[in-house]
């Protein structure tokens, strides 16, 4: 919203002002550490935030009327946060009575997470890698409900065993792709397969599924997609996309025989964009829909044949609320975001959806839904992925595809009770069963009200490909796609997820779960999530560059390290620009989290490409050295490294210049 920024004269505290287009004024105030201490919103809504001696966030208070409340998109009260002596989070209690308490072992694994209505305990094998996940309700967990991981020599996931006896395996090729899914039922009949075959660079080109279905993708020279061709013995369906020079869908044509279903409507659509990428007209069978826009980027209104919608945000650009035709039932829907821009809760004329959700793991999870009551609707039990749900239907569990979409619900007696088929944006294509769901295409939130999917920083809307607001994330120079504002995953939605809505993530290589559990990275994210962003940061950085990751990459391939260096470089220069602008280090944290991310998937992939089965072993090598040396696979903590009196940019440099003499000596590459 920003469109100047003052300083007044120097103090004690630094006191930042924010004007936005509209004449509004967000003022920040931050402590002589640069951490935000006061944040004043329109309408004379305040943020205070208060720390620990030890530097941990202590308490969120969100002061404001009811009415200031609802246009801010805000939840008055205070939130508290209690820490172990090792500042480990223990309890966090909601300025509404709910709670969640964590407890950690002594390598940093999260052991058990319980609320007031649910229990879940967790165990790690030698690596620190998730091993079971019990749900147990609030009773004695040695009888709960447990599930199961398992993991090939890589430390890649190679199957999943459910406590209501279901079972998924998975494979994958000498690069660590994944090829080959299945999933069975308590009964051992195969409920899910899908076999990947992928081109020369990887991307999947066709996807072979039981029963009987073929999906083939075709891209352009910039892997974005163009043809989706469904071969199906329920109904055949083939979509073509074109793009512009910038990666704006111009045309969507749709041809299914004998007829297409769900979501997904026949014929060709074409689309119109303004100079700044916005989406203005969408022509297509249906008549045309026109868009509207602030000055900020937000889509405002939305002119349809059907009706018109209107979408309002606060100074943070969150949507706060949508009046009009929306896709469900309702005629307004209303939210509400904690201080960190995560979503509490939502009113659907006048009914109340409340969210508790556990800020701790790499991006936000959803544990309950609960009515106005406070009184839970749905209960969720999360391991590496989303793993169940209970309703008062019963307790269903999700069977995620090769996207983390998820395609069945099993029951309690692991019979599927429930089939969910999207094409390749995320439009519902077919489903079976009735038992409420709203966890669905790439495993995330879907909203009724909105047509769109909650991915956190931003709503998703799948009809078009495109987030209705602007990116914050500026984008990486050297990869023009990212650059683009409001294209959702380059356009290639097969290969790529977003669940930051933020920056796109590939979804094909497979995941070296040490690397995901880490308590280095999960508890630096979560420092940078309470606005503890110095701190956060160099836990963040270190987590990457200065141990289990860092050893990844001390490998004898010359490429590897030279790639390595150049992304640990425009880490630095990155850093060093916003520095040199004023930016806070807020700002600085924030957009070195975002980095972090696509450093950690280039150099994985770099590394098992260039040394296949050797890199392999390395990875396995080098993570055990870690539980040895230092108790847990990452290394050193970014903690442990400040402590010892070294600077951000200290532990930078050494990160990304010092290498491993005994790899280097064995394979004398450098």
């Amino acid at each position: 919203m920003a469109k100047g920024i003052a300083i007044p004269e120097a103090s004690t505290t630094l006191r930042l002002t924010l004007m936005g287009f509209k004449g509004q004024t967000v003022e920040f105030f931050y402590d002589q550490l640069s951490r935000p201490i006061r944040s004043e919103y329109p309408g004379e809504v305040v943020v205070e935030t208060r720390y620990t001696p030890s530097g941990q966030v202590w308490e969120i208070e969100v002061t404001c009327t009811p009415a200031a409340c609802a246009e801010a998109g805000k939840d008055p009260g205070i939130t508290r946060h209690h820490y172990d002596v090792r500042d480990r989070l223990t309890h966090i209690d909601y300025p509404d009575g709910r709670w969640i308490e964590y407890a950690w072992d002594e390598a940093g694994n999260r052991t058990e997470v319980r609320t007031q209505n649910q229990r879940t305990r967790y165990t790690y094998d030698a690596l620190n890698r998730m091993h079971t996940v019990t749900a147990c309700g609030n009773e004695d967990c040695s009888v709960g409900e447990t599930t199961t991981y398992h993991y090939n020599a890589v430390g890649s996931r190679s199957g999943v065993e459910h406590a209501n006896g279901t079972a998924t395996e998975y494979q994958y090729d000498e690069l660590n792709r994944l090829t080959l899914l299945r999933t069975w039922n308590a009964q051992g009949s195969l409920i899910q397969r899908q076999q990947f075959h992928l081109g020369a660079a990887g991307h999947r080109e066709m996807v072979v599924e039981v029963p009987e279905r073929v999906v083939e993708y075709t891209y352009d020279a910039l892997y974005r997609l163009t043809e989706e061709k469904v071969t199906d013995p329920n109904g055949d369906r083939t979509t073509t996309y074109t793009f512009d020079a910038t990666g704006n869908r111009l045309s969507r044509a749709v041809s299914c025989d004998p007829a297409c279903t769900g979501e997904v409507e026949a014929g060709t659509t074409t689309y119109v964009y303004d100079a700044n990428d916005r989406l203005l007209e969408e022509s297509g069978p249906e008549g045309t829909t026109d868009y509207s826009y602030d000055e900020n980027g937000n889509t405002t209104r939305k002119t349809a044949p059907d009706g018109i919608v209107d979408y309002h945000y606060n100074t943070d650009d969150r949507l706060t609320r949508a009046t009009g035709h929306l896709e469900s039932a309702a005629t307004e829907a209303s939210y509400t975001y904690d201080a960190h821009g995560i979503r509490q809760s939502q009113v659907a004329d006048g009914v109340v959806s409340r969210f508790l959700v556990d800020p701790t793991h790499e991006h936000a999870q959803v544990l309950e839904e609960l009515d106005g009551a406070g009184n839970p609707t749905a209960l969720y039990v999360i391991g590496h992925e989303r793993i169940s749900q209970e309703r008062a239907e019963g307790y269903f569990t999700y069977h995620g595809d090769g996207l983390g979409s998820i395609r069945q619900l099993t029951d309690e007696n692991g019979l599927e009770t429930d089939r969910f088929v999207y094409e390749a944006y995320g439009l519902l294509e077919h489903r079976e069963g009735t038992i409420p769901n709203s966890f669905r295409y790439t495993g995330e939130q879907y909203d009724p009200n909105l047509g769109f999917y909650y991915l956190r920083a931003r709503y998703y809307n799948p009809a078009t490909g495109r987030f209705p607001t602007m990116d914050t994330y500026q984008g990486r120079i050297h990869e023009p796609q990212t650059l683009h504002k409001y294209l959702y995953v380059h356009a290639d939605p097969v290969n790529n997820i977003d669940p930051s809505g933020e920056v796109a993530s590939n979804a094909v290589i497979g995941h070296i779960t040490v690397l995901a559990t880490i308590s280095g990275v999960a508890h630096g994210g979560y420092q940078i999530y309470q606005g503890n962003y110095a701190r956060g940061a160099a836990e963040v950085t270190v987590s990457l560059l200065g141990g289990g990751v860092v050893k990844l990459v001390w490998v004898p391939a010359r490429a590897i390290r030279m790639n390595y260096v150049r992304l640990v470089g425009e880490m630095r220069a990155r850093q060093n620009a916003m520095s040199i602008a004023g930016k806070s280090s807020e700002e600085i944290a924030r957009t070195l989290v975002i980095m972090r991310n696509s450093v950690k998937l280039e150099a994985r992939s770099d590394t098992v490409r260039e040394l296949g089965w050797t890199g392999r072993r390395l990875v396995e090598w080098a993570e055990r050295r870690n539980v040895r040396k230092y108790g847990n696979s990452l290394g050193p903590t970014a903690e442990e490294l400040v402590t010892s009196g070294k600077s951000m940019s200290q532990i930078v440099e050494e990160s990304a210049l010092r290498t491993n003499q005994i790899v280097n000596y064995l394979f004398a590459v450098f």
